[in-house]
């Protein structure tokens, strides 16, 4: 009886073991591929992946993100990964609301308009905005408006007002022309028939024509009918400037009104000159201050700006004692020393200066002064002076990744897994979309589901067997940008 049993109890163990064993080597690979059983151990140093045998997705090459469809993200500065695309900046070049209540009010403008036939600024006819706007009333005559800015360096040019027609006979008519020097460009004409007496947005890509250091936009009419008039109201150029920089001067000019970008010609006094003498830092001039009366000063417009540096060489010499050099701001509220020179610095050597201006009110006349303190024969030089705006990112740019075939119908997406950088204010998120319907990279649907901004994501994912990813950089610091490095995604 006890060999019977012993035998019975070895065949139910045997039999056990055998069944078991069959069910593993049968279901084997849907056991392997359990995202409960996985572990991603891949780092992005190593790229070497241990775990679980499903298979594996991955777009790390430039390449591979070449292949999808880029919306302001760059993909070619640092190979291999995806950042925020640098997106130059609009900038206002020029105003004017005529809320002066004169002809040299706005900013941005090489001098006061001109006018012929007496034009007036008046506060009757409805301004557009503020309580100013240019009237031109019937005389039967010809006469204009005009008046010009320096749009060199700019890119993306437009110039944009608001106007209105009131009453105009059958021969009346006015004219927009914009002027480079070379030539007369007529965007806008008004005849009778737009004279609703409403004001209009005009808009107009003006970067066709030459850039030159005097732009004109004119106004003229021929009005003769009875109550005719013209009004104009919030006129300005914008454009973007095919560098960063806002202002600059090298001096080159031999003078005090050269560069580019300035509100005006620099204020110099005492013993201050530009000059050959010295070894200029580059080219063939520099300014050179001198004694205790050497003083410069110039203005640009930062209203609007973010980012903004202002960047110069300078060299001191011969500086004795308590002698001493200074280059002061003035942003509107209050003049700030950021930067000296003193006996100490006198090395007769260029250096460069680098200053951030970012904590400091970006008003509309904005000030960069240089003032010597010093004796007879002791000197301070500047030269390649230039405000700077450092490069922005877009806030948000996407790339949806190219459509993966995965070869078999109800295909299973266990898992996306991506390796990022973030800097401060900015992030990451991801969306995802699967079919077993084929689909293009670009189409509206299948419809993307919300993945969320936290790798790695083992929920929710869809299933199908044409997969495709979408991914989302943010910043809301345009000096900062998030770095996507590479994508996994794993499925059975």
């Amino acid at each position: 009886m006890r060999n019977i049993n012993r035998i019975s109890f070895k065949r139910v163990i045997i039999t056990s073991l055998v069944v078991l064993l069959v069910i593993c080597l049968v279901s084997g690979s849907n056991v392997a591929k359990t995202a409960a059983y996985f572990t991603d151990i891949e780092t992005a140093s190593s790229n070497s992946f241990q775990g679980w045998s499903a298979s594996l997705w991955t777009q790390t090459l430039q390449s591979d993100f070449q292949a999808g469809i880029s919306n302001q993200v760059d993909i070619t500065t640092s190979p291999g990964d995806v950042i925020l695309d640098e997106g130059l900046s609009q900038m206002v070049v020029a105003s004017d609301d005529f809320e002066s209540g004169d002809w040299s009010g706005g900013t941005g403008w090489l001098w006061a308009w001109h006018t012929e036939n007496n034009p007036i600024i008046t506060t009757s006819g409805s301004p557009h905005g503020g309580s100013y706007h240019a009237q031109m009333a019937a005389n039967g005559s010809y006469y204009y408006i005009a008046r010009p800015t320096n749009m060199t360096g700019m890119t993306g040019s437009r110039v944009q007002f608001w106007a209105k027609a009131t009453a105009f006979g059958a021969a009346d008519y006015v004219e927009c022309r914009i002027y480079d020097l070379t030539t007369w460009n007529t965007v806008q004409i008004w005849y009778d028939g737009d004279d609703d007496d409403t004001y209009h947005y005009y808009d107009f890509d003006v970067s066709g024509m030459n850039m030159t250091s005097e732009f004109y936009v004119t106004f003229s009419v021929v009005l003769s009918g009875p109550g005719a008039n013209f009004y104009i109201d919030d006129v300005q150029f914008v454009a973007t400037p095919t560098q960063f920089g806002i202002a600059s001067d090298d001096f080159e000019s031999g003078g005090w009104s050269g560069g580019s970008g300035w509100l005006w010609p620099w204020y110099h006094g005492g013993d201050a000159t530009v000059t050959t003498s010295g070894t200029p830092h580059g080219g063939s001039y520099h300014v050179r201050l001198s004694r205790s009366t050497g003083y410069i000063d110039r203005a640009v417009n930062l209203s609007g700006k973010s980012n903004v540096r202002l960047q110069f060489w300078a060299k001191a010499d011969s500086f004795e004692g308590s002698e001493y050099a200074v280059c002061n701001i003035y942003d509107g509220v209050a003049w700030y020393t950021v930067e000296t020179w003193t006996d100490e610095d006198d090395d007769n050597l260029y250096h460069f200066y680098d200053i951030d201006l970012s904590g400091y009110n970006m008003s509309s006349q904005f000030y960069v002064a240089f003032d010597a303190q010093m004796g007879t024969g002791d000197y301070l030089y500047i030269d390649d002076l230039v405000f700077t705006q450092l490069n922005e990112y877009y806030t948000l740019g996407t790339l949806a990744s190219q459509v993966f075939d995965t070869g078999a119908s109800g295909t299973i997406w266990n898992m996306l897994i991506w390796d990022e950088t973030l800097m401060s204010n900015t992030d990451i998120t991801f969306a995802v979309r699967a079919s077993d319907t084929p689909f293009n990279a670009g189409d509206a649907t299948p419809f993307w589901t919300l993945a969320g901004g936290t790798s790695p994501v083992m929920t929710g994912l869809p299933a199908g067997r044409y997969k495709q990813w979408q991914v989302t950089l943010t910043t809301s610091n345009t000096a900062n940008t998030p770095t996507l490095h590479e994508v996994r995604l794993y499925y059975y």
